[in-house]
């Protein structure tokens, strides 16, 4: 399965029109509405509100995030295609995902790729999905009678992105249910991660415990920063972050700066193309780093990529930093 950078036509067409107003923050409650009974249906997204007139049936999810979200509110019979993965998808879903066609590719689908598999609803992960040489606009898209929907979470900028918490991916999750007609689905998926969420917090296995998250690099560390997933998990397993006070989901910092901050513990994120295990041999094959505390104790915590990504797999990685943290000889 190709791996990628973060960086299916059914009788009701829909139409998009962009609005005024911006979504960043909290989500609305009238974010997402419905008239004259179930549809049409509304959802609004990094200004721009989609509209259904029915629920789509050719599907096309692009990017992990949005796959998972399709799959976690049993909409698998609805997706035409998906493309692009950053790793695994999650086991309770992986039968429904292997049956699922996947476009291959080095980009996003086309336009002209979405046309020709007569897609009604493409729903991506980034706003890179939208952008000329991919898809086209949303604007465009809802001009040839394709609905397109956006994270919140990647709208372009950071005064209409959402910034990340469980109540904005769970307004996600509410705002495709929406749009499908299944927010009872919705309302159980959410009830249980607001259950596994009080039990992770109540072990704060990161209480006392500050935590460098090293997402990829070595010249320059790219770490998660105030107001991204992983802050989230940092928040939830009640460790801290050296670099909270940075705006914005990650950052590039320098590694003097890591190195004052001296972290009991060090994050890996987990990509193809930037695996756990060669940031931890750059860590100790550098002679300065690994003279870091962490280092030298082997304090490290592996988590997937997808779980450090704003969706409905920031709840595992939040279980499984917390799990690897208990396990730490440190404290």
């Amino acid at each position: 399965m190709t791996s990628f950078l973060p960086a299916r036509t059914a009788a009701g067409l829909v139409a998009g029109v962009a609005l005024l107003g911006a979504c960043a923050g909290a989500p609305e409650d009238d974010d997402a509405v419905a008239a004259s009974g179930d549809y049409p249906a509304s959802v609004t997204s990094c200004d721009f509100t989609t509209t259904v007139e029915a629920a789509p049936a050719q599907v096309v999810t692009v990017y992990q995030g949005a796959t998972e979200v399709m799959l976690a509110l049993g909409l698998q019979d609805h997706l035409l295609a998906t493309y692009g993965l950053d790793d695994a998808v999650a086991e309770r879903w992986a039968d429904a995902y292997e049956a699922i066609p996947v476009i291959e590719g080095d980009s996003a689908p086309s336009r002209e790729e979405l046309l020709s598999r007569g897609a009604d609803f493409v729903y991506g992960s980034y706003i890179s999905a939208f952008e000329d040489k991919t898809a086209g606009s949303r604007e465009e898209l809802a001009d040839l009678g394709v609905a397109a929907y956006v994270s919140p979470f990647s709208c372009g900028t950071p005064e209409t992105s959402r910034p990340a918490s469980f109540e904005n991916v769970w307004a996600e999750v509410r705002d495709i249910a929406t749009l499908f007609d299944v927010e009872d689905r919705a309302e159980d998926f959410i009830e249980s991660q607001q259950s596994e969420l009080l039990e992770i917090e109540a072990q704060q296995a990161g209480e006392g415990l500050s935590i460098f998250w090293y997402d990829s690099g070595d010249k320059v560390p790219y770490t998660g920063v105030g107001t991204g997933a992983p802050q989230i998990i940092i928040d939830t397993v009640a460790a801290t972050n050296p670099f909270a006070s940075i705006k914005g989901n990650w950052a590039d910092v320098s590694w003097e700066q890591v190195i004052a901050a001296d972290p009991d513990v060090i994050v890996l994120a987990d990509a193809s193309w930037s695996t756990a295990d060669e940031k931890i041999a750059y860590l100790e094959n550098d002679r300065v780093l690994s003279q870091l505390r962490a280092v030298r104790a082997g304090s490290y915590v592996t988590i997937p990529f997808s779980e450090t990504t704003p969706g409905v797999r920031v709840l595992d990685g939040a279980a499984r930093v917390s799990e690897q943290l208990a396990d730490l000889p440190i404290g």
